[in-house]
Order: structure tokens, then sequence, then C-alpha cells
């Protein structure tokens, strides 16, 4: 992954909740296929929770970035 795209992400994954952050860190660590169940166990919280965290992460890793060379 390009240096400059790395670096959006990182900055971008920096404002997500706390909660987030976790279900992220979580998730990366599981692999590329899980189910939401096994993220929730894991995460020990809420499925509602873990959803509702990984929407946000997606929204905030989607949108285009000020400065980053997206559109």
């Amino acid at each position: 992954m390009p240096r400059g795209v790395r670096d959006v992400l990182r900055e971008r994954l920096r404002t997500l909740s706390a909660t987030a952050q976790a279900v992220i860190a979580y998730a990366a660590v599981l692999g590329r296929e899980f189910s939401i169940g096994l993220l929730t166990q894991v995460a020990d919280e809420p499925e509602e929770r873990v959803v509702d965290a990984l929407e946000e992460a997606v929204h905030a890793t989607s949108r285009p970035g000020h400065g980053s060379g997206c559109t």
C-alpha cells in the first residue's frame, strides 16, 4: 500500500471512538473473513455495538479526504 494512502487511513482511524478502534483491531487479528458472532465474542461487546463500530470505521475510511488526493 502506498505510504500516502497508509497515512490517510491511519489519520482517519485515529478519529474513531475507542470501541471502533478496538473492534477494528480485533477484526484485523481475525483476518479477512470472520462472522459477526465471532467478532462480538472476541470484542466482548453486544452485536449492535460491534456493527455500529464497523459502520463508523467504514464511514471514516471511505469518505473523500481533504488534501489526500482522494475524490
